[in-house]
């Protein structure tokens, strides 16, 4: 196998992906719309805004971390990211990196609706599906689960 693709970032690319690897996302969104909901049909006093702040916090803490880590990492996102998939791993070059990543090193593997996220000793790496033509999205579908040492969840 030996699969090239290359991804351009996007605020909305990027937003995608990273959106879905915030730990506990929909549960802690979902707190957060219910305690709103929940505050309004109630009713606040103007002395305990605590529930309303601590609802409207939940609800747009992955959004404010997400707009946080682009805003951190635009200038390099705004630049052409390469990936290769062979038989030994995965390559990601960038315009200020070039990184290696080995099958062997893998632990697992999510298949999202936007990327694949690889665990890589203690790293989670994107890979967006974005980057490759449909029937690579195939192949590396196939690939991920029918390889014994990762777990595609």
């Amino acid at each position: 196998m030996n699969i090239a693709g290359d991804h351009h970032f996007t605020f909305r690319t990027f937003r995608r992906i990273a959106i879905e690897s915030v730990p506990g996302r929909r549960l802690l969104q979902g707190v957060g719309a219910a305690t709103l909901v929940l505050a309004l049909v109630i009713g606040v006093d103007s002395d305990d805004l605590i529930p309303l702040l601590s609802g409207l916090i939940c609800l747009v803490f992955p959004e404010l971390v997400v707009l946080l880590a682009w805003h951190q990492q635009r200038k390099q996102a705004a630049r052409t990211t390469y990936y290769v998939l062979d038989d030994e791993g995965l390559r990601v070059r960038t315009a200020i990196s070039d990184v290696h990543l080995t099958w062997a090193g893998m632990t697992w593997v999510r298949s999202r609706p936007h990327a694949w996220m690889l665990r890589h000793g203690a790293t989670q790496v994107p890979v967006p599906r974005a980057a490759f033509r449909p029937e690579d999205r195939a192949t590396i579908d196939a690939f991920f689960a029918g390889h014994p040492t990762m777990a595609v969840k």
